[in-house]
């Protein structure tokens, strides 16, 4: 009975494999403007604005469509970064990762929408070396509009916008770190 449920799941996915959309992957770069809050605290309170960076965003999705409908299954890996600096201190770097699945959508052609979620880590290193040299864990989650400019059914470029959100549990400090970013991105696709 095992054996037969096994072929006919087989077989079912095979059939609905035939006519799917396949494979996809994006990866690109972003910047825009980040915050993070530590323990209700915005770090970049009591600093020049022009003593810290843009942010930096970073991605990568690796998706399949297993029907023949736009909606794609993708495994996401996300960055986000920026810096402070200031006369007192050499630099503070806030770095957030987001590991996980997501969800990539083309309600037409030319437009994508994506969300993401999952586990996330946040490396804040203070230089010269400190005690902020630390992994910490939490949760992420991230969404994004693109118009994809196409180029070709296979591969093409996009531009778009992005949200991306971080909660970090600080070990030491026993608090909470938000970190977020609302960036501009180019992402190079194929599908």
């Amino acid at each position: 009975m095992k054996k037969l449920i096994f072929i006919g799941l087989l077989f079912s996915f095979i059939l609905f494999s035939v006519n799917a959309e396949g494979f996809y992957v994006d990866f690109g770069a972003g910047i825009g403007k980040a915050t993070t809050i530590i323990d209700g605290i915005d770090v970049t309170q009591g600093y020049d604005e022009d003593s810290f960076d843009i942010g930096v965003e970073l991605g990568l999705k690796v998706g399949y469509a297993p029907f023949d409908f736009p909606i794609y299954f993708a495994g996401v890996i996300g960055a986000m970064g920026y810096r402070i600096t200031d006369t007192n201190i050499d630099s503070i770097q806030f770095n957030s990762y987001l590991f996980g699945p997501g969800v990539i959508y083309y309600p037409l052609p030319f437009l994508q929408i994506a969300a993401s979620a999952g586990y996330s880590i946040a490396v804040n290193k203070m230089s010269p070396q400190d005690d902020l040299d630390k992994n910490y864990k939490g949760f992420a989650w991230d969404v994004s509009a693109a118009y994809d400019f196409g180029g070709s059914r296979f591969y093409g470029f996009m531009l778009g916008a992005r949200y991306f959100w971080a909660r970090n549990i600080l070990e030491e400090m026993e608090a909470a770190q938000y970190s977020s970013l609302i960036s501009v991105f180019a992402r190079y696709r194929f599908r």
